[in-house]
């Protein structure tokens, strides 16, 4: 593959590739590695599998979703990652990996950082004795004694809570927790994403499925009011539908002539 470009945004890595791809697909395989017929392939998120020709296909190993190895070489994705230690080399987590020398996040050496106390919280975050991070940037005033994630982009430390690594104005860290579907609340508010829902019920409020909650006052759909719903007769119909006593909905809108075409016989 000639190019690669990476790029996160709210916390999924998007990967577009300048080059072809293999004829066929490979199902259930995102963003992952796969060996096949003698050969290795590195999976896209559009499940495109790539060659990696340079592959030594007995000895290839997974080190996490996004760092392989093999007897010659270290790989990120499909492409050799150079002037790494082959010997020392271990993966961290998703992005950040480690030899005897230095710290990497993808492809690059992590500058800045303290390899010793260096630690990967997950695919999103990491910390060190002095600083935290997201990704490969630093988190201003981030506390690391205390630092630690939650699900997700959601993390907090004694003083903060934090989506994506910018603090959510308001939110109240000792009782802060989250929930499913990028739900979460504490003692004062219900968020979604780093958002407060406006005028939310908190001890009513209960996450249902496929991106919907309710309280006592309404129906949600990705933290947004869903008008005129009814909660309390809230069902799931299929993977793209759900209903109350009132209408069909799909993706949070009414959808009752979408849902009549999409199963008439």
């Amino acid at each position: 593959m000639k190019k690669l470009c990476l790029l996160i945004f709210m916390g999924v890595s998007l990967v577009f590739y300048a080059a072809s791809h293999e004829e066929h697909m490979i199902d259930d395989c995102y963003n992952c590695y796969i060996t096949k017929n003698n050969s290795v392939y590195f999976v896209d998120d559009a499940s495109h599998p790539y060659k990696i020709e340079i592959a030594d296909y007995i000895s290839f190993t997974v080190l996490s979703q996004f760092y392989a190895k093999d007897k010659n070489n270290i790989y990120f994705f499909e492409d050799i990652l150079e002037n790494v230690d082959k010997d020392t080399f271990s993966a961290l987590s998703g992005f950040y990996a480690k030899d005897d020398k230095h710290i990497y996040f993808g492809d690059k050496i992590f500058q800045n950082v303290d390899f010793d106390s260096f630690k990967a919280l997950n695919i999103f975050y990491a910390k060190d004795k002095n600083s935290v991070y997201i990704y490969n940037k630093k988190i201003k005033g981030a506390a690391p004694e205390s630092f630690h994630t939650l699900s997700g982009l959601y993390a907090k430390d004694a003083n903060h809570v934090y989506f994506e690594g910018a603090i959510i104005d308001k939110a109240d860290a000792p009782s802060f927790e989250t929930l499913d579907f990028s739900y979460a609340k504490d003692k004062k508010n219900v968020y979604y994403l780093k958002t407060i829902i406006k005028n939310s019920d908190i001890k009513t409020f209960r996450v249902l499925n496929n991106g919907y909650a309710a309280d006592k006052n309404s129906l949600y759909y990705d933290g947004q009011d869903v008008k005129g719903s009814d909660p309390d007769t809230f069902e799931v119909l299929d993977d793209n539908f759900v209903r109350d006593q009132n209408h069909i909905y799909m993706w949070g809108n009414i959808a009752d002539d979408d849902y009549e075409i999409t199963n008439k016989k």
